[in-house]
């Protein structure tokens, strides 16, 4: 059991490998050491389930407090691209997939029904103060993606069409970012 003493994690990074692509978080605790109570040494790299030879790419991080310091779950986001959508990940604060999340830990969202998905991209997460989860991404051309999220990863379906919005631009989505 975690000591309720135990330091909040202060930041959180993205970690890649050579070989195959994986969603990765580090944890510090406040002094700069690496959280071990966290992963495996304060690392964790973690593929989607079902990734193909595509693999998935990492570009944002969120923290949904649930309690006292230390019990934050970290959420993330990016893309899978053998499945197609935008990707989000959620671990438990020791590292571990959030089987409450998705089923898996994991939920993938497509916004087109058929043709190239791969590029469905979530390039920024946050988290809002009822425990809702908002995903910003593109469709690597012109199109903003935007999605609301239960806290449990099912679609808001009191949110855009079935949990989703689109709008299209005139000018490619080359960057986006997003605070809440």
């Amino acid at each position: 059991m975690k000591s309720p003493s135990r330091p909040q994690p202060r930041r959180i990074t993205k970690t890649t490998t050579t070989t195959t692509d994986f969603f990765g978080a580090v944890t510090y605790n406040a002094d700069g050491s690496l959280d071990t109570a966290f992963g495996s040494g304060g690392i964790v790299e973690q593929q989607f389930v079902g990734q193909g030879a595509y693999g998935s790419a990492f570009r944002d991080a969120a923290l949904e407090p649930a309690g006292g310091p230390g019990d934050a779950k970290i959420l993330l986001a990016g893309i899978d691209a053998a499945q197609g959508g935008m990707a989000l990940m959620r671990l438990n604060p020791n590292g571990t997939l959030d089987t409450t999340f998705g089923g898996n830990g994991q939920v993938i969202t497509a916004f087109q029904t058929s043709g190239y998905l791969s590029n469905e991209t979530a390039e920024a997460v946050t988290v809002t103060s009822n425990g809702q989860i908002v995903a910003l991404g593109a469709d690597g051309s012109h199109t903003w993606l935007l999605a609301r999220y239960n806290p449990d990863g099912s679609l808001d379906s009191t949110f855009g069409s079935g949990g989703k919005a689109t709008t299209v631009l005139q000018v490619p989505v080359l960057q986006v970012s997003m605070r809440g």
